[in-house]
């Protein structure tokens, strides 16, 4: 069986009355950086998720991938940048 790659970006507004969930219940939990920004790294059931605040922006953006290695999601994270809303 070939093994699969999977990967969901997103990214929500923060704001006062927002709010986001994780579930990291018996999953590996992990206090992150991403481009001097407070986040997490969560891995649970061969799932890795990688959520932060860019709050210079205003935004909470996430990765959530199957099929590759914490690394590799730490790295995708750390290339990524909100250029905005068109």
């Amino acid at each position: 069986m070939k093994w699969m790659k999977k990967f969901r970006f997103g990214w929500n507004t923060l704001g006062s009355n927002g709010s986001s969930s994780i579930d990291t219940e018996n999953a590996i939990v992990e206090n992150i950086q991403v481009n001097g920004y407070d986040g997490l790294y969560v891995e649970k059931n061969n799932r890795l998720q990688v959520v932060w605040g860019d709050t210079d922006q205003g935004n909470l953006i996430g990765i959530l991938a199957i099929g590759i290695s914490k690394e590799e999601i730490l790295h995708y994270a750390e290339t990524m940048k909100f250029v905005g809303i068109t």
